[in-house]
């Protein structure tokens, strides 16, 4: 039975993605978007077992979309080679009619990324099934990692399959919706945190597990705490960090107090961009980049809405910028480092970050 599995950050989802898959016979496609999380899952395989079994194909989702559903039946659209895949920053061909060569291809002859999967569920109308079928004779089992990140058709090829009886398990955090593979009008309701909505509304008939993989084992229960605050409608995540370090918990730093606590903790900076100005003397990464990612300690350069947020409560609008500071939040085992030059009587309101002096 196909199914959704709501997975908290650091709470083991890729290798339980991994394990299902080695208890398996039959073909099985392990999928997801970024390069970098198929290398991981790979990384898992050769950690457990120190090869890929033959029945067990990993793929990203762009490359799984065109080698196996697009290529094998382009020429019904599209009589040349397809170059590769034309990543798109928003959404492309925007005054171009639907349906047209030029709404799916770029003019060097590679396909939009934000169009692949809905060309392929046009190939798959105009065979009248005949394209899905075929994915389901090679791969009856398909594992989608980081399934949050899937938007738009994508999401729409995820009803094909399970309406094909393709035994689809999806895994991912709807808190954690820093990347979306498609910014078009199609299902924009349910895309980052509303992905959920998408299985509940489309996808009735498929299982959405909330709570086998509800314990966080990164993070400190301080930690975890805090980063409960962003989505107050989502379940309670369980700290599984049990063990102990000189520091732990959540800390505003005073921008005076950063070579200390930087001394003292090593803390991996997190920026919202590059525009976002940081101690230089100290590593740095930005939030979208460490997703899948886990340090000791980190320190924080929020940007103003997220400030407002962790000092006041007031809600943060742009989905994006609330899924950053949840994967800025939940890198760290035992500390957040949060820097504000806090006044000498601050007092937090809900007693979640402390301050480091």
């Amino acid at each position: 039975m196909s199914k959704l599995i709501i997975a908290a950050a650091g709470s083991g989802k890729t290798e339980t993605l991994v394990n299902m898959a080695l208890h398996e016979q039959r073909p099985v496609l392990i999928t997801t978007y970024t390069d970098n999380n198929v290398e991981e899952i790979k990384s898992r395989f050769y950690q457990k077992i120190g090869c890929i079994p033959p029945n067990i194909t990993i793929l990203p989702w762009y490359t799984f979309m065109l080698s196996h559903g697009v290529k094998p039946y382009q020429d019904l659209k599209h009589k040349d080679d397809i170059k590769g895949v034309c990543l798109t920053g928003g959404t492309s061909t925007k005054y171009i009619s639907k349906g047209s060569n030029e709404y799916y291809f770029s003019s060097d002859g590679s396909i939009y990324a934000d169009k692949i999967a809905q060309f392929l569920i046009w190939l798959n109308d105009i065979t009248q099934g005949h394209v899905i079928e075929n994915l389901k004779a090679l791969f009856p089992i398909i594992y989608i990692d980081e399934v949050q990140d899937l938007s738009g058709y994508d999401q729409e090829l995820i009803k094909a399959f399970v309406d094909a009886s393709i035994d689809v398990t999806c895994v991912g955090d709807p808190r954690q919706g820093v990347f979306i593979t498609s910014k078009g009008n199609k299902n924009k309701k349910f895309v980052r945190s509303q992905m959920i909505d998408f299985f509940n509304s489309k996808l009735p008939q498929i299982e959405i597990d909330k709570d086998s993989l509800n314990t966080n084992y990164r993070c400190s229960a301080d930690i975890c705490a805090l980063s409960d605050t962003i989505f107050p409608n989502m379940s309670h995540v369980v700290s599984g960090n049990n063990e102990q370090s000189k520091r732990v918990g959540c800390y505003f730093v005073r921008q005076q107090d950063v070579d200390e606590y930087q001394e003292e903790c090593k803390a991996m900076q997190l920026r919202y961009s590059i525009r976002s100005r940081v101690n230089n003397n100290y590593p740095t990464n930005n939030f979208g980049l460490v997703k899948g990612k886990s340090f000791d300690h980190v320190l924080i350069y929020p940007t103003e809405k997220m400030l407002d947020f962790l000092l006041n409560g007031t809600v943060i609008e742009n989905p994006e910028i609330k899924a950053k500071l949840y994967v800025a939040i939940t890198r760290a085992r035992y500390s957040v480092g949060i820097v504000y030059d806090y006044p000498e009587d601050y007092k937090h309101k809900l007693n979640l970050i402390r301050t480091y002096k």
